[in-house]
């Protein structure tokens, strides 16, 4: 039978702490990753749509990537700070 009147006994952790270098090399390999997927669908989407698809492809996609970048970037922290100038009580920079 077992005992309920000892404290239950902890394990101790061996887990190595986090470091930048470590996760800078997982997002390297995730980004090399993420550019051989993208070669293996461009190669044959450029030999199906030809050359003028292709030229429409990268025009669009050059709007699409800055449209991209503002809103993954710019445009969340322009509003947070809109939101913390109308919402706090005391006025921050």
């Amino acid at each position: 039978m077992a005992q309920h009147d000892q404290p239950p006994r902890r394990v101790a952790r061996t887990s190595k702490p986090n470091t930048f270098f470590g996760g800078a090399a997982i997002l390297a390999v995730g980004i090399l990753v993420v550019k051989l997927i993208g070669m293996f669908y461009k190669i044959p989407l450029l030999n199906i749509i030809g050359e003028q698809g292709s030229a429409d492809f990268n025009n669009a996609y050059n709007i699409y990537s800055v449209l991209l970048t503002i809103s993954t970037a710019g445009l969340p922290v322009a509003v947070s700070k809109l939101c913390l100038l109308y919402t706090s009580p005391s006025p921050r920079d």
